[in-house]
């Protein structure tokens, strides 16, 4: 049960992240001829660091509440 509501939070502020990014990028970069390119980097730099950064720390996060081990920033 714990895991799946684990994969739950992760998929909300993961999709959360991605469509905050792609609203910024869009209106920060669309008056110009970059937007595209803009657009398609945003969207890249999430893919690299904000899915495996926020998965990772919320899956530590959950393997220690499951096993009481520890505490991090996320789980408080």
């Amino acid at each position: 049960m714990s895991s799946l509501l684990c994969h739950v939070l992760l998929l909300l502020i993961s999709s959360y992240s991605f469509v905050f990014l792609c609203i910024s990028s869009y209106f920060f970069a669309c008056e110009s001829f970059l937007c595209p390119l803009v657009f398609l980097y945003a969207v890249f730099v999430f893919l690299l660091l904000g899915v495996f950064v926020t998965y990772s720390e919320i899956m530590l996060c959950c393997l220690c509440l499951a096993e009481n081990l520890c505490k991090l920033w996320i789980c408080e």
